[in-house]
């Protein structure tokens, strides 16, 4: 009898602590990062699921390190949940939070959960040739040093091949502080000059920075523009044969998979080497790039 009852106070002391399990957040991701406005200001939307009843649910972010954001308080984002959906959302100013949010039944916390880091900031995607990619044996730069600069590690190239664009299949987003191997989502090469970069745009913004790249080495403006057809393939300036619909189907996965989500800045465009090698500045670069209005869906 003495194990017994031990083992049913022990079971006791356990539950309160069981009881947080009963509620998952699966938005925002850890690592994610929204676009501010000019205001500084965004909506987060935040989502997951639950089990039992509860009255309402409740949300704040904390900044992670004093000054690095404006802590809200507990606001509701949902009244009267029902079918075990959480659904709602909060404007957050500019920085880099934990987002806590927790479940309220007869005034009482029932289920509490966290999400370590998530951002309000600024979000870029690159394209272009290897002046925004890097590549061809060329040394990366280095990793971030400010843990707000992030991106997601992926690169369009399976089993040593890459896909047509019909035939992409991006995986599910992860998000991952950049590391100079990191290969930004969905074909960055590494690191490049993009962690010095973000860390730049931290120092002087003070928000967390999101960074994708879609570019691709030794692409001209005229190759963009040519694969905006899904079924189409372009020349490179050197012979090489795009596999159909790219590169610019990157340009389209980026901004229909992610920057529909975090939202964005702006596309950072970097073209060079390919024009001199054509002498196609003029006509190339000003034409091609003018011309690329496409509806991305």
């Amino acid at each position: 009898m003495p194990r017994i009852y031990t083992l049913i106070c022990i079971l006791v002391l356990l539950y309160p602590s069981s009881s947080h399990a009963q509620l998952t957040i699966t938005y925002p991701q850890n690592r994610s990062i929204f676009q501010r406005d000019n205001t500084n200001k965004a909506f987060v939307y935040i989502g997951g699921n639950y089990a039992g009843c509860m009255d309402r649910f409740e949300a704040r972010f904390i900044p992670r390190v004093d000054g690095q954001g404006l802590a809200t308080e507990w606001t509701t984002i949902q009244d009267a949940p029902q079918g075990g959906i959480i659904s709602g959302k909060l404007e957050v100013t500019g920085g880099w939070y934990t987002l806590e949010v927790r479940g309220i039944r007869n005034e009482t916390v029932q289920a509490i959960s966290t999400v370590d880091r998530v951002g309000v900031g600024e979000v870029f995607l690159v394209a272009g040739q290897s002046n925004a990619t890097g590549g061809d044996g060329i040394p990366t730069g280095p990793r971030a040093s400010d843990d707000r600069v992030n991106s997601v590690d992926f690169q369009n190239i399976i089993n040593g091949a890459i896909p047509t664009y019909s035939s992409t299949r991006l995986p599910c987003v992860d998000f991952v502080h950049m590391e100079e191997s990191t290969k930004s989502a969905p074909f960055g090469n590494y690191a490049w000059y993009w962690g010095a970069f973000g860390d730049s745009i931290v120092k002087n913004q003070n928000v967390p920075v999101l960074i994708f790249n879609s570019g691709w080495t030794a692409t001209g403006a005229f190759n963009w523009k040519q694969s905006i057809d899904t079924s189409a393939t372009t020349l490179s300036a050197y012979g090489y044969e795009f596999p159909k619909g790219l590169p610019f189907g990157h340009l389209r996965l980026a901004i229909n998979n992610y920057i529909a989500q975090q939202g964005c800045r702006a596309v950072l465009w970097m073209q060079g080497g390919v024009f001199q090698f054509w002498l196609f500045v003029k006509k190339g670069v000003l034409y091609g790039l003018l011309t690329l209005q496409y509806p991305l869906s």
